[in-house]
């Protein structure tokens, strides 16, 4: 077999002549959509390196939604948080006594990391006493 890569996103494997490079200084948002559109695959999170390419399918995909976002005015794309399980602390992952962030939490969440936090989502009494917006310095914003 023949010098095979593997596409960053979807996982298809192909030569290197019919891929392009996702380490580019200039593709930051183009990078942003890659990681974002793994994660949607279910594909193990990666940093992104000087090695790793795109296929030619998931490149034109990709520069057409990035087309779309720039050519549509009343665009707006928030970062969401997802939980993966409800029932459990959003920090440090405890089952007891855990309950629903309050708007008020949530919109300070918002404010302070333009992070969308869903309703669903909750937190323990440990880490609320403690200070819910001490601990959303963890969290960052994609944009």
């Amino acid at each position: 077999m023949a010098n095979r890569i593997i596409c960053y996103v979807c996982g298809a494997s192909s030569s290197p002549r019919a891929m392009v490079r996702l380490f580019v200084l200039a593709n930051e948002q183009k990078q942003e959509i890659a990681v974002r559109r793994r994660a949607n695959l279910n594909r193990p999170p990666q940093i992104i390196s000087d090695i790793d390419r795109i296929c030619f399918n998931c490149n034109k995909s990709i520069n057409s939604e990035i087309q779309d976002v720039a050519n549509d005015p009343d665009c707006l794309r928030l970062n969401v948080l997802h939980q993966t399980d409800s029932s459990s602390c959003l920090f440090c992952n405890r089952v007891e006594d855990t309950s629903r962030f309050s708007i008020h939490c949530r919109v300070k969440i918002f404010v302070a990391r333009n992070i969308f936090v869903p309703d669903s989502c909750r937190c323990c009494e440990v880490v609320y006493k403690w200070g819910v917006p001490d601990q959303i310095r963890r969290f960052y914003s994609i944009n």
